[in-house]
């Protein structure tokens, strides 16, 4: 019987972006119609979280920072673990299915990929 490490990551928000794009998460947030009004005054905050929020582009860095500390501990136990198959799951995200065919359950077979961002 074969052995299986699980290992699971966020996608978001994306590393391409650089931290003063990622800072403005917190404006698009605050400008949303689905966040409630009261939730969006600093006062009723956390201190931890009104702290952090207090420079959004300093707070994006220090985030990037232990987002891409984390993919590497992942990468380090992946690479350990020496896999023969790697499966990846993901979400669509409206990639590939839209409302009128969406399948409980799609493998999407490639050989290899080359990305770019």
């Amino acid at each position: 019987m074969g052995d299986i490490l699980g290992i699971g990551v966020t996608h978001y928000p994306g590393l391409i972006q650089p931290d003063r794009q990622m800072a403005g998460l917190l404006d698009r947030t605050l400008k949303s119609e689905q966040v409630p009004e009261e939730l969006k005054d600093p006062a009723r905050w956390p201190e931890p979280m009104r702290k952090e929020w207090a420079d959004p582009v300093t707070a994006a860095a220090e985030h990037r920072k232990r987002l891409v500390a984390g993919f590497r501990k992942c990468r380090e136990a992946l690479d350990a673990f020496n896999p023969d198959v790697v499966l990846i799951w993901g979400d669509d995200q409206y990639e590939n299915f839209r409302e009128d065919g969406v399948p409980s359950f799609c493998v999407f077979a490639l050989d290899g990929i080359n990305s770019k961002p």
